[in-house]
């Protein structure tokens, strides 16, 4: 039996001796034990002091009765789902409930209105939800401004960093952001972007990011800061930008991504795309186009769609080769020239 364990389990024989507060102390110690080594909120990110805080936490629910019935469901799905630890959570359902059935009539009678008033509030919230709200108010920041139910306990955690940090968080405090999104829009507010070009409901989080990338690097985002343009789209249109390329000849969305990955390629080689550039040639096809340019040949006599890939692959390579024989022979002819001149010297 390990140390959580024996923490959990001993100590039992006199607790019928014990007063209701005195029992609502043992319990939430145990509690805190069990939440510090198990950590089933996040024990460790919410508290410096040890147990100060979780204890704190645990004996208010406990006399007040608010979420006690979160915490048995809490500890019932660590049973259900056949922990290791599922006898330590059995052990400490059962203590609750007889705590509760001793402390019920306490608690009818308890006229504290701070307890009363504050733990009715945080009564709406599961604990990971909690610990974000009492996070804030240790920290000092206005919580109201995201204790609201709507907000899951890790949008609550992207509010409270960005409060934390002075940042103006009416930006992404709303509910129907997700929580990478806001993440997205709180690294943008942390690097001193417009995050207000993306910070829209219309944008997908991989959308955000391809803007966001953009502005960082200091790049002219309106370009493809639209949601007509997939994220992959907006990703080659900012990699041309990166490169310093003139990108609109593919700035347009009847060219996929990887379409316009090929004609920015041409673009970063230098040659002259406009003979590919059009929507009805597949990529594979611009691959073989694209290879006939950057090998000197005569595409034109198979930059048609009407070819198949396998087709233009076929007649380039021929074309390819007769250029290759050509200079061949040329640089044969160069030499025989040298050679002549050189006897005849």
């Amino acid at each position: 039996m390990n140390t959580v364990e024996n923490n959990i389990t001993d100590g039992n024989s006199n607790l019928n001796d014990l007063s209701v507060e005195e029992l609502a102390e043992t319990l939430a110690g145990k509690l805190d034990s069990f939440a510090q080594f198990f950590d089933f909120y996040h024990y460790g990110d919410v508290t410096e002091d040890d147990h100060e805080i979780p204890i704190f936490d645990f004996k208010a629910d406990l006399l007040s009765g608010n979420r006690v019935d979160g915490i048995i469901d809490y500890l019932q799905g660590i049973v259900s789902d056949e922990s290791e630890y599922k006898e330590q959570a059995k052990f400490l359902i059962d203590e609750i409930k007889a705590f509760q059935a001793k402390s019920k009539p306490c608690q009818k009678e308890q006229k504290t209105e701070t307890i009363k008033t504050d733990w009715n509030v945080l009564g709406q919230f599961n604990l990971d939800q909690v610990k974000q709200i009492l996070a804030g108010v240790k920290n000092n920041i206005d919580v109201n401004v995201y204790a609201k139910p709507e907000f899951s306990s890790d949008q609550m955690e992207q509010i409270r960093l960005g409060l934390e940090e002075g940042l103006d968080v009416s930006l992404y405090a709303d509910s129907s952001f997700s929580t990478s999104q806001m993440v997205q829009i709180l690294w943008g507010l942390e690097d001193g972007l417009d995050v207000g070009t993306y910070a829209k409901h219309e944008f997908n989080l991989y959308q955000m990011g391809e803007i966001y990338f953009g502005l960082k690097a200091g790049l002219d985002v309106n370009i493809y800061a639209n949601p007509k343009f997939s994220s992959s789209q907006m990703a080659e249109i900012r990699l041309g930008l990166e490169e310093g390329i003139d990108v609109s000849i593919y700035t347009d969305p009847k060219f996929n991504s990887i379409q316009m990955a090929e004609i920015r390629y041409g673009l970063e080689h230098g040659i002259d795309v406009s003979i590919y550039a059009r929507p009805e040639f597949t990529t594979r096809m611009m691959e073989q186009i694209r290879y006939g340019l950057e090998a000197g040949v005569d595409v034109s006599t198979y930059a048609n769609p009407s070819f198949t890939t396998a087709q233009m692959q076929e007649i380039r390579l021929g074309l390819e080769g007769e250029l290759k024989l050509k200079q061949k022979k040329q640089k044969t002819a160069t030499i025989k020239n040298k050679q002549k001149k050189g006897r005849s010297l």
